[in-house]
């Protein structure tokens, strides 16, 4: 690939060059990617942890709004 790119661009790249350079970017972008592989299960697991705790009020709520329109009904 080096030799195509140094033949039509007229460059000199030394192919073993280009592909430390390249090694050490992949490396790069897997860790950037762990990283935010990470981040994000994080986040998720703070979202579920704040809905499980929120259900039980919304269904205390709801129990309450319905015996409200019960009583509301019946008179």
């Amino acid at each position: 690939m080096t030799k195509l790119v140094n033949k039509h661009c007229g460059t000199s790249f030394d192919p073993s060059e280009v592909a430390w350079w390249r090694l050490g970017f992949e490396q790069r972008m897997d860790e950037e990617r762990r990283e935010l592989f990470t981040r994000f299960r994080n986040a998720m697991a703070i979202t579920l942890d704040e809905k499980r705790r929120r259900e039980p009020q919304a269904s205390q709520a709801t129990v309450v709004t319905q015996r409200q329109h019960l009583t509301a009904q019946a008179t």
